[in-house]
């Protein structure tokens, strides 16, 4: 039934979507698909492969947002991905690490020879060496966090190695919106630009620049709990990114909150979880098969036929604008074209072509970016509610205005509030911000205060104060 609702696809694809299905159930179909091309998209990307059309080459990269509520097994699909499905192409990308580091390490001992020919120069040769070594910065299979600095470190290595993609993961990005401190800002920026393969550097002191990198593709999976964005500050600071084009350049996935399956069949779930280990084994052996058949910088090119199909697509997507009265919707369906370009290659590389996308191919691009797309305009209509965990700790500290609580007593009653302890002491800072943010728009103030000689915090919702009434209020009346 479900590979009936699917759109045209490669069949291979396919059979990952259907059999991830049958492990997890608690995931909507469009998410596994979606987490499926952005792992596909990093793996292809890593052997530089590119398309060219009307003169124009590229890379057949994709960015990817998922907002999705805490507990549809993001995290799970995407570990499972990793290691049941790709786990020949992380082999191949581990061996083209090491190369790159022996490489370097060849060209740092033969400078050393070089530089250091004398006798009385092997300690300063040795201590040449080590030093080098030590600096050679090794290539990750993902990134998970974000700093403008390692990700240009990370372009600059891939362009010295001259293979390789960067594939940035984030569990939670929208903690990134939550200060929008001007590292995190200049972060997204560069991610932003680097949709194009061009990763800018950062300006240091006295205002010189490394040299931009160019030519080095970069994919991402950005996921998060959408309650995150019951914040006014995240979702104003994410709504500037719409507007700029970060996310106009990504599938942007929307899973509601629903009722989970519950499945009373043992035998049913031993029979299904049994299938999606056989089936995954068979799926990673094709993938890596077609994997391993492709060649480093292969340019996959787009015959009349399928410049023809593009431009019909592309006088579709002309209409749905003109007929669009919001803009954000406007530009994400602007946008479609760019994204069909890049998935036919994708397709063009798993329905084995020969160096060519097809109209087929490009077909089936044009269909999955319309089953996926529909998410994009469910987003934006999106209206955040404080009907969950953040808003019973917010509820709390406002039934119990002017009260303080020590942060251990605050962890202790997590369970509470709907958070576990380990969930509520790890994502603390962030939690408090949220509501903070929540407070500050609702005329209240949450403090805090070091005590009991600074070992602790304790917290506290106040009222805010204007100066005429501050005239009129004892500093003990206001703390409570």
């Amino acid at each position: 039934m479900l590979m009936q609702e699917l759109p045209s696809m490669p069949a291979i694809v396919k059979n990952i979507v259907t059999t991830f299905k049958k492990k997890h159930k608690k995931a909507n179909t469009k998410m596994i698909l979606a987490m499926a091309l952005s792992n596909i998209a990093f793996m292809i990307t890593s052997k530089r492969i590119k398309y060219q059309e009307s003169g124009k080459i590229g890379f057949p990269n994709m960015y990817v947002i998922i907002f999705a509520p805490s507990g549809c097994g993001k995290d799970s699909i995407s570990n499972d991905l990793r290691d049941y499905i790709f786990a020949g192409f992380e082999k191949w990308f581990k061996n083209e690490a090491e190369i790159y580091r022996n490489n370097q390490i060849q060209k740092i001992n033969e400078k050393a020879d070089k530089d250091f020919s004398g006798g009385k120069q092997i300690k300063q040769k040795q201590v040449f060496i080590r030093e080098q070594i030590s600096k050679i910065r090794n290539l990750v299979l993902e990134m998970d966090n974000g700093t403008a600095e390692g990700f240009y470190e990370e372009g600059k290595a891939r362009f010295i190695a001259g293979v390789g993609a960067i594939y940035i993961k984030m569990t939670e990005f929208a903690k990134y919106y939550a200060n929008s401190s001007p590292s995190d800002k200049q972060f997204f920026d560069m991610l932003c630009k680097a949709f194009d393969a061009i990763i800018h550097s950062k300006s240091i002191k006295g205002n010189n620049r490394d040299e931009n990198i160019i030519g080095v593709p970069v994919n991402c999976l950005l996921m998060t709990d959408i309650s995150m964005f019951a914040d006014s500050i995240i979702r104003k600071n994410f709504n500037k990114e719409l507007n700029t084009g970060f996310a106009r350049r990504a599938f942007v996935i929307y899973v509601k909150r629903k009722p989970y399956e519950i499945n009373d069949d043992i035998d049913t779930f031993l029979k299904e979880e049994k299938e999606f280990y056989e089936e995954t084994e068979i799926l990673s052996e094709k993938i890596n098969n077609i994997f391993s058949s492709i060649g480093k910088n292969t340019i996959y090119t787009m015959p009349y036929e399928t410049l023809s199909e593009r431009t019909k697509y592309s006088n579709k997507l002309a209409e749905l604008v003109n007929n669009t009265e919001d803009d954000i919707l406007a530009k994400e369906i602007s946008d479609r074209e760019l994204k069909a370009v890049k998935l036919a290659t994708i397709f063009a590389v798993l329905n084995k072509r020969d160096k060519i996308v097809t109209v087929e191919d490009f077909k089936q691009a044009e269909d999955v970016i319309e089953y996926l797309s529909g998410d994009f305009k469910e987003f934006i209509k999106y209206k955040p509610k404080y009907n969950d965990k953040y808003d019973e700790l917010y509820n709390f500290f406002l039934e119990n205005m002017n009260t303080t609580f020590a942060k251990t007593k605050l962890i202790n009653m997590s369970n509470n509030f709907g958070f576990t302890k380990r969930e509520f002491r790890k994502e603390f800072d962030d939690v408090i911000s949220l509501i903070a943010g929540k407070a500050d728009e609702q005329g209240y103030n949450l403090l805090s205060r070091p005590f009991n000689h600074n070992s602790g915090m304790e917290y506290w919702l106040s009222k805010k104060i204007d100066d005429n009434e501050l005239n009129h209020s004892s500093l003990s009346e206001i703390i409570g």
